[in-house]
């Protein structure tokens, strides 16, 4: 599965399909293309969403292609949680070619690596540096 190639377009399209007080319910159509068996992969993409500690939690949904975010709202509000997650996957895509030679059972180690990264590109209300580089070390 071209799981890279499927992503461009659908990843920056996150939309709020329910909310709560500190709690959203983001439709990514990425993640209802991913068959079933990758599932590591969406677990990995919501603890690397889910680094700042803006961000109490996330978990992401297959079946419905939605994520569940559990936020701090004193700190951040909707639109900022949207414009970080397009960030991020601004940042994801303009490093498609570095991806692209990853065997699928590595994604979950490279997103582990790349926490410390994230962590470092994320500024107060989750103002993303999309000019992140991602290092070697990270894909290897």
């Amino acid at each position: 599965m071209d799981w890279i190639g499927s992503c461009k377009g659908l990843l920056n399209r996150p939309r709020i399909v329910h909310r709560l007080p500190g709690r959203v319910r983001v439709h990514i159509p990425f993640l209802q293309r991913l068959p079933g068996e990758h599932q590591k992969l969406a677990d990995s993409i919501a603890s690397l969403l889910a680094v700042p500690e803006e961000i109490v939690s996330a978990e992401a949904n297959l079946t419905t292609g939605n994520a569940l975010i559990c936020f701090d709202p004193s700190s951040v509000t909707e639109a900022d949680l949207l414009r970080y997650l397009r960030d991020m996957f601004e940042i994801f895509l303009k490093s498609r070619e570095r991806f692209e030679g990853l065997a699928p059972e590595m994604i979950p180690q490279v997103f582990e690596r790349l926490e410390g990264v994230v962590r470092d590109a994320v500024h107060p209300r989750l103002e993303v540096n999309t000019q992140q580089i991602l290092n070697d070390g990270i894909l290897e």
